[in-house]
């Protein structure tokens, strides 16, 4: 085990067979030629071999002190280069990002920070995992994201998650141009053909806790897990959608599709950022700090 093995005393030995001499690196790791010697004496009664042979004009390394000397130095190649790709995770120049982020939330606003991130650190690769908000925080306590950006309420259980508001936005329904039905208020949505987000998803019970005020049943027809799957089924004339206006702004603006006002105030969706302060990863606080600008 790592834990049982003293690696000052390999560092010892790998610089004496190095410079093929004790006092040479007790000049290098600049301490006693005795304690280099004692050191290396430890080493020896620890494995049980003799590691180099002693000569008046110096010392050579045993065939055991050559196998020993060549694993190490296999280790040091290894160490060099981890050190290496952890100088260029710092610059940016490699590395990963892992995004917990539900997929109707992505799409409407996270992709346009991953672009921007994207154009500037091509080397960067990026993940995003859509899922439940309880197994989204899992997987952040168990370090699989590097952090979350979900809707309020976010439920955690250690005192290491942090919970940052980013931004609130408004919740619409929607029609298309050729629907029908009139609605003029919450209650004409009453047995109305509705498209809604997936039971489980914060937006639907916001939803369903202000119409229960109304006293107001609804006929959801299609419960889906993205915008866009209900953006296209409103297109397509199955019912009326419930989205965050921002996700549709293009398609208002371009009229193809049309708000419905229930004169009511609706729900507003709060995004929160969420994250473990200590263990964010170098493109991780690149990406908050300079994209989102939250850190």
């Amino acid at each position: 085990m790592i834990n049982d093995i003293n690696l000052n005393l390999y560092k010892v030995f790998y610089n004496v067979a190095i410079t093929g001499s004790f006092k040479e690196a007790a000049k290098k790791m600049r301490i006693s030629q005795p304690a280099i010697s004692k050191q290396i004496k430890k080493l020896e009664d620890n494995l049980e071999v003799k590691l180099f042979y002693r000569f008046n004009k110096g010392i050579e390394l045993t065939n055991e002190g050559r196998i020993l000397f060549q694993q190490i130095e296999k280790m040091n190649f290894y160490l060099e280069a981890s050190t290496k790709y952890i100088d260029a995770s710092k610059k940016l120049l490699t590395g990963e990002l892992t995004i917990g982020c539900p997929s109707h939330i992505t799409s409407f606003y996270l992709l346009k920070f991953v672009e921007k991130f994207m154009a500037t650190h091509k080397k960067i690769k990026i993940n995003i995992i859509s899922d439940s908000t309880s197994a989204l925080v899992e997987g952040l306590t168990h370090h699989k994201l590097d952090f979350i950006i979900d809707s309020y309420p976010i439920e955690v259980f250690s005192k290491e998650i942090v919970i940052k508001k980013l931004e609130t936005f408004d919740t619409i329904f929607i029609t298309s141009n050729d629907y029908k039905c009139e609605i003029n208020n919450i209650y004409d949505l009453k047995d109305k053909d509705l498209i809604l987000p997936l039971p489980r998803s914060s937006m639907r019970k916001s939803l369903m806790k202000i119409l229960s005020k109304y006293d107001v049943d609804l006929n959801v027809v299609l419960a889906v897990d993205t915008t866009d799957l209900i953006i296209s089924s409103v297109k397509r004339n199955l019912g009326i959608g419930y989205v965050v206006k921002e996700a549709v702004k293009q398609e208002l603006l371009n009229k193809e599709v049309k708000q419905v006002d229930v004169k009511c105030d609706l729900p507003k969706l709060e995004l929160d950022l969420v994250y473990i302060k200590d263990y964010l990863s170098f493109p991780a606080k690149e990406f908050l700090k300079e994209y989102i600008k939250v850190i």
